[in-house]
């Protein structure tokens, strides 16, 4: 069995903006990807206010450096890794530039190379 992991923040969770709440499991894009492929698994690993390698406090599990690791494991054949993180203008003030934050992710890139399993 083949995997993909689907990994970041609040939109691979599923937010309903409209709504305040989670759009259902089978509403969810990587559900909607998931029930068009055969002989495929797809990970849904998402989490709202995730960043890249921040912590927060009384916030768990959004430290994607520490958390990714986990996700990886879950996924046993691992085809394809995707991961989505919207950079909020707020967070932006606060945490660094867009730019500061795409850097951020070339050690899940690297941590994701050697997982790979030929098809």
């Amino acid at each position: 069995m083949k995997s993909i992991l689907v990994y970041g923040d609040s939109l691979v969770w599923g937010r309903n903006a409209s709504q305040k709440d989670r759009h259902s499991f089978e509403d969810r894009w990587p559900n909607v990807i998931a029930s068009s492929l055969k002989d495929v698994t797809v990970w849904e690993a998402g989490l709202g206010g995730r960043t890249t390698d921040l912590e927060f406090a009384g916030r768990p599990g959004r430290n994607s450096v520490k958390h990714l690791p986990v996700a990886v494991m879950k996924a046993n054949r691992l085809l394809i890794a995707t991961w989505l993180y919207v950079f909020h203008p707020i967070k932006l003030r606060t945490i660094g530039t867009t730019q500061k934050n795409t850097q951020q992710l070339k050690p899940f890139a690297d941590l994701l190379q050697p997982v790979f399993k030929p098809l």
